[in-house]
């Protein structure tokens, strides 16, 4: 699934179903027969997006791992698959 998460900011923007539309947008999508659900983080000012991308882990990384982490604990939660970073400039 590599590629399709890949290309997953392009796909977001032509397909899928708007769950939730706020500060952050979570979309459902479908990949290869499966339905997964995405969340969109806003954008960054420029203080803020020098220290996620020098500094500190993005937004998209800690909610990955604590999907992980709550897994562990035994904590029912949806599998986290994977999180995608796109940086400009």
């Amino acid at each position: 699934m590599s590629d399709i998460i890949a290309n997953l900011p392009n796909r977001l923007k032509e397909e899928g179903e708007v769950i939730y539309k706020g500060r952050n947008v979570v979309q459902r999508i479908e990949c290869k027969g499966k339905w997964f659900v995405v969340k969109r983080y806003k954008s960054l000012g420029l203080f803020k997006g020098i220290i996620y991308t020098f500094f500190k882990p993005t937004k998209a990384h800690k909610a990955y791992n604590n999907g992980l982490k709550l897994k562990e604990m035994g904590i029912l939660t949806p599998e986290s698959v994977a999180f995608c970073e796109t940086k400009c400039n």
